[in-house]
């Protein structure tokens, strides 16, 4: 299935199941800013554009921080994002940072 990167439409092809970190350190591309990779920071936020519906639910944890981080219900932390079955495409809006 195919992961793209807005802005700037970077795509990687995956196969279920990965986390979304995991895909961008293993396919080398640089489009999710991330520091504690633990659900706690918030800095790898993303707004899902599209495919909500082939990751796994968001666990209490990931709530917690995108509680305090979130602006929508499409948030989600890109560290805890796992693609949990197949489809066409995932499409992840990765939030500014500052």
């Amino acid at each position: 299935m195919r992961i793209q990167f807005e802005p700037g439409g970077v795509v990687v092809h995956v196969d279920a199941p990965a986390r979304i970190v995991d895909v961008t350190d293993d396919h080398r591309v640089n489009v999710l800013p991330y520091s504690c990779r633990a659900g706690h920071c918030g800095t790898c936020r993303v707004r899902v554009l599209e495919g909500a519906e082939l990751l796994a639910p968001a666990r209490p944890d990931e709530l917690d921080t995108l509680e305090v981080y979130g602006e929508s219900p499409r948030d989600r932390l890109g560290c805890q994002i796992w693609l949990a079955e197949e489809g066409d495409r995932v499409v992840l809006e990765v939030a500014d940072p500052d």
